[in-house]
């Protein structure tokens, strides 16, 4: 099998994201748990391809392990609103771009966040499993010279460590907040306005967003 050069670029990883439900060769839709190989073709063509047409990249860059989106994805001609306040807009105008927030500075704590809350005692428990016995199976490990106690105490550790890495994604999501519907709405202007009378709503479409931001 080919290995990976792992040398995305941002064009490639965007032709994934509009590709990605089928190869890009024979058509073959792809379904939970395939082996999604992105890369290129003779000619440095991009290309998404399945297990059987794999073969055919001169450069496999990643493999995937496909999943179905855990949101469902807006038509390009489906009508998105923004609401704002009257200064936003013209710095908007002005500086010629769409202002991103980060998710930690949001009065939501939990937005960006990933999973179900009420699942994440399930997960805690799972993932402190993996780790026990990743640690009494790791290579070289003399497992004579472990206790219960530093056992557990090494899995919490990594527990916190995986979550620590969610906060920071936080940190490092960027959030732009669009209303998709098919007219206006009076709740959106009271709650993204600061005074209705003195703000305004940009009306678009979702693939005319898609398309300015990837241009």
């Amino acid at each position: 099998m080919q290995e990976m050069t792992l040398k995305h670029t941002r064009e490639l990883d965007i032709f994934y994201n509009e590709h990605r439900k089928k190869c890009t060769n024979c058509g073959q839709g792809f379904t939970e748990g395939d082996c999604a190989h992105l890369g290129y073709l003779t000619g440095r063509q991009y290309a998404v391809l399945c297990d059987k047409c794999s073969h055919l990249l001169e450069e496999t860059v990643v493999r995937y392990h496909w999943q179905e989106l855990e949101y469902e994805e807006p038509l390009p001609d489906d009508m998105l609103w923004r609401y704002m306040d009257l200064s936003k807009f013209i710095s908007m105008i002005s500086r010629k771009d769409l202002y991103f927030a980060a998710a930690n500075t949001f009065e939501d704590i939990f937005e960006g966040a990933k999973g179900i809350m009420d699942k994440k005692e399930d997960w805690d428990s799972f993932y402190l499993d993996f780790f026990k016995k990743a640690i009494l199976t790791a290579p070289g490990q003399d497992i004579s010279k472990l206790t219960d106690e530093q056992i557990k105490a090494d899995s919490k550790q990594l527990l916190n460590q995986i979550n620590k890495s969610g906060e920071k994604d936080r940190e490092n999501t960027y959030i732009s907040c669009w209303h998709l519907n098919s007219y206006e709405s009076e709740a959106m202007w009271k709650l993204y306005s600061k005074d209705v009378t003195n703000a305004i709503a940009i009306q678009t479409t979702a693939g005319h967003l898609y398309e300015a931001w990837i241009l």
